[in-house]
């Protein structure tokens, strides 16, 4: 596994086996993200990518969950968190 695969792997795995909140995830992930100026190859980046965007719409405020559709609650969050881990397993590299 590649170090930057290695890195963010084990930030969504700490998540997704709950040794991390929702919270600390969306924290601890878009930070390192946004400040990570390394080049991903294009599959490595599509499965982060789409991890932020998750990340970044993440909210426990119900009133922005009723009112519009593409927010993301917790149990969203984990699930997509779930698959970029399958994706980041079978990912060669």
């Amino acid at each position: 596994m590649s170090d930057i695969k290695e890195e963010y792997y084990k930030i969504i795995e700490s998540y997704v086996e709950g040794r991390i909140t929702a919270d600390d995830f969306e924290n601890i992930y878009s930070n390192k993200y946004l400040n990570d100026d390394r080049d991903f190859d294009d599959n490595l980046f599509d499965i982060l990518d789409r991890v932020f965007a998750e990340t970044d719409l993440y909210t426990k405020d119900s009133y922005l969950l009723e009112k519009f559709d593409f927010y993301l609650n917790e149990d969203q969050l984990f699930e997509g968190a779930t698959k970029a881990l399958q994706k980041l397993r079978n990912l060669n590299g």
